[in-house]
C-alpha cells in the first residue's frame, strides 16, 4: 500500500492521483479521436461537456449503489449522502444510459452519429476505470476475500494490516485492471477495422465487475438471493447493452 508520494516537496495521495491522471489521459484520447473521427469542434465540446454533467450525475448513482450493497437505510438522499463511498459503475450506467438520448435529440438530431460518439465515451470510461483501481491497489481498498490458492495476492511493499498483510487475498483490482486492459486492446482493434464497441464495452464491464464482486472482501455487504447491490447493477449495465444494440440496429448500423 502506497498511501502518498511526494511531488513538489508536497504530499499527494496515490489514490487521487492514480484517479486525476486517468481522467487526463482518458479526456485526452477522447478529444484526440473525436475530432479525428468527426472534425466537428461544436460537437465534441458539447458531448464533452455533457458527458462531463453526466460523470458528476453518476457519482450520486454510485454512492446510491455503493450504499444499497452495505445495507444503508433510509430515504434515496440520504443514501447518498451517507458516506459510505462510491462505485464507478453508477457513473457507467448513468452516462450509457442518458447520453444517446442527449447527443440523439439535444446535440444533433441525427439517427446514427450518436452510436459513434458512444464508443469514443467507451475509450474514455475504460482508461478512467483502469486508473480507478490503480488508486485502490495503491491505497490498499476494495480488498479482495482471503485467497492461498493459484495466483493469490501480497503486497510486496508497504506497511499495513488485513487483506494483503495478514494473508493473501483473491487480486480484485489487478483482475479488473488487466479485464479493463484487455477491453483496451479488443476495443482498439475492433474500432480501427470501424466496428461499434459500446456493444462490447457495456458488456464486458458488466461482466467484469459482477464476477470481480465475487471475489470481494464482503465488508458490511448485504446479500440478495446471492447477489448484493453493484451485481444487481452489472445486470443492468448488462440490460442496457441489450436496448443499446436494439437501438442500433433499428438505426441501421
Amino acid at each position: 500500500m502506497l498511501d502518498n508520494i511526494t511531488i513538489f516537496s508536497r504530499q499527494v495521495s496515490c489514490y487521487e492521483l492514480a484517479i486525476n491522471v486517468g481522467t487526463f489521459i482518458g479526456l485526452l484520447v477522447y478529444l484526440c479521436i473525436s475530432l479525428i473521427k468527426t472534425r466537428s469542434v461544436k460537437r465534441v465540446i458539447l458531448s464533452v461537456i455533457s458527458t462531463a454533467v453526466l460523470l458528476n450525475l453518476g457519482a450520486c448513482t454510485g454512492n446510491l449503489i455503493r450504499g444499497l450493497s452495505i445495507g444503508e437505510i433510509g430515504g434515496i438522499r440520504e443514501i447518498i449522502n451517507s458516506g459510505s463511498g462510491t462505485h464507478f459503475i453508477g457513473r457507467v450506467i448513468t452516462v450509457v444510459a442518458i447520453l444517446p438520448f442527449i447527443y440523439r435529440y439535444v446535440i444533433l438530431k441525427d439517427k446514427r452519429e450518436w452510436v459513434v460518439y458512444m464508443d469514443m465515451v467507451s475509450f474514455f470510461l475504460i482508461i478512467q476505470h483502469i486508473f480507478n483501481r490503480t488508486g485502490c491497489l495503491l491505497n490498499g481498498c476494495c480488498e479482495g476475500k482471503e485467497y492461498r490458492g493459484f495466483l493469490s495476492f501480497e503486497y510486496p511493499i508497504g506497511v499495513g494490516f488485513g487483506p494483503g498483510y495478514d494473508y493473501p487475498m483473491y487480486p480484485t483490482q489487478l483482475f479488473e485492471i488487466i479485464s479493463m486492459l484487455i477491453l483496451l486492446a479488443v476495443c482498439s482493434y475492433m474500432f480501427g477495422k470501424r466496428k461499434h464497441i459500446i456493444i462490447v464495452f457495456e458488456i464486458w464491464f458488466a461482466i467484469t465487475i459482477f464476477i470481480s464482486e465475487f471475489m470481494m472482501l464482503p465488508d458490511r455487504t448485504v446479500y440478495i438471493l446471492g447477489l448484493n447491490a453493484i451485481q444487481y447493477s452489472a445486470i443492468i449495465l448488462f440490460m442496457i447493452a441489450l436496448v443499446t444494440k436494439a437501438r442500433i440496429s433499428k438505426a441501421g448500423e
